[in-house]
Parts: structure tokens; sequence; C-alpha cells
């Protein structure tokens, strides 16, 4: 299987003023859009918000993992984004979130890679180091090394 470097330094946003699921969902997807991740970014965008409805993805620790496994989906990525405040994510609970990562894969994934990235992140995340120098990040630059090896991970289960 070749390399697929799913976390790229284009999705990765830092110290944004969003406080809106909805609108931080849309900015997400229209970049992921722009570098050609997707074949139909409505599609993908319904998916994600029909995840949504099913079960809030805020997990707790201030962070919320969107994902959808869509057609729309040409290439996995995963997209993140930093706020500059925390905001409830979505009505049905008072979780607040400020960190972002919007995972998306083809819907005709082989090897369910977006369950590899999610337990790599999960697991990135369970430690509370990790998070508070997630939030210290003062670029996108710095972002993007810490959250490198996930790619790496990733690899080396294939």
């Amino acid at each position: 299987m070749e390399n697929i470097n799913i976390i790229r330094r284009e999705l990765i946003f830092t110290k944004e003023s969003y406080a809106d699921r909805n609108e931080i969902l849309n900015c997400l997807i229209s970049r992921a859009d722009e570098l050609h991740l997707l074949n139909n970014k409505a599609e993908y965008l319904k998916d994600v918000l029909s995840r949504e409805e099913a079960m809030s993805t805020a997990v707790g620790f201030n962070i919320a993992i969107p994902h959808g496994r869509s057609s729309g989906v040409k290439t996995p990525f995963i997209a993140y984004m930093h706020t500059e405040k925390p905001f409830v994510w979505d009505k049905s609970s008072t979780n607040q979130v400020d960190l972002i990562f919007l995972i998306g894969v083809p819907e005709t994934n082989e090897n369910n890679m977006h369950l590899r990235f999610l337990s790599e992140i999960s697991k990135k995340l369970m430690d509370d180091d990790f998070r508070d120098a997630l939030r210290r990040a003062s670029s996108e630059d710095e972002v993007f090394s810490m959250l490198e090896d996930i790619n790496q991970n990733v690899q080396k289960v294939n």
C-alpha cells in the first residue's frame, strides 16, 4: 500500500476566531475541497452533519472529532483547528470545544484506515501534556510537526 499523508500542513489552523460548529466544518471542508481531496463537498458535509445528528463527536477534554466515511471524499485527510476560545459544540450537550479534528475517508475505504487514524489521534489526545502542547503551539508548522508522527504510526501498520 502506498504511503498516504493524511495530515497535511495546509489543513492545520491555529488560534482561529470561530465559535460555531457549522462555520468550522464549512471552513475545513472548503479547504479540503480546494486541495482536491473531495469528489463532492456538499455530499461530504451532509455525511458529517448526519454523523453529528446521530451522536455528538465532542469527546471531552474540549475536543471534537467530527468525521465521515463518504462518497464525497476522494483522498483520506485529517484537518485540524484550534479556536481562540472554547465554545459549545452542539445544542444537544454543554460540551465545550477548542480542538477540532475533522476526518474524511472515502466510502470505499479498504483496511478501515479512518479507524486507525481515529485510534492514533485518540491515544495522543489522552495525554494531558500533548493536549496542552497543541493549545500552546504558536504556529501551524509547530502543530504539523506534533501531528506528523500519527502519519508515521499508521503507515507502520500497513
